[in-house]
């Protein structure tokens, strides 16, 4: 088994969890298999985000978010700092920060749209990493 490196894109203890469920160590077939179902739904969430975005449509960004956030959860996927942007992007879709404050719309979808740059860019690293060990492409 190929080691990883600690970081801020893959939660280790969460990913190790995920390989005890593959019965054979040596293809991980159904490890890679979860990971590859939940990137193709991050990679058709995201789109989903971006038409929110152009619509103005912070409700449907929080409902998005909420939707990655449970996925991620699942899936070894893990942000540094606090929480991770998709339950960020669920508290703007209730016109609300990290700490509590409200803001008005056109802050909230500024606020999305870096959010949705970062989820985006975190997605791509950790898909990448996780190509890499399991030395195949996720469709």
């Amino acid at each position: 088994m190929m080691a990883m490196d600690s970081d801020e894109v893959i939660d280790l203890a969460t990913f190790g969890q995920l390989l005890e469920l593959d019965d054979d160590e040596d293809d991980r077939e159904f490890s890679a298999s979860l990971l590859s179902n939940y990137f193709g739904q991050a990679h058709e969430t995201l789109g989903k985000m971006r038409v929110s975005l152009a619509a103005n449509d912070l409700a449907a960004l929080g409902k998005q978010g909420h939707f990655l956030k449970a996925h991620i959860a699942a899936d070894a996927y893990h942000c540094g700092g606090g929480l991770v942007p998709p339950e960020r992007m669920q508290l703007l879709g209730a016109h609300r920060t990290v700490d509590g404050r409200c803001v008005d719309e056109a802050t909230a979808l500024q606020e999305a749209a870096r959010l949705i740059s970062q989820i985006e860019l975190e997605c791509n690293e950790g898909r990448a990493r996780m190509e890499a060990f399991y030395k195949t492409v996720f469709a």
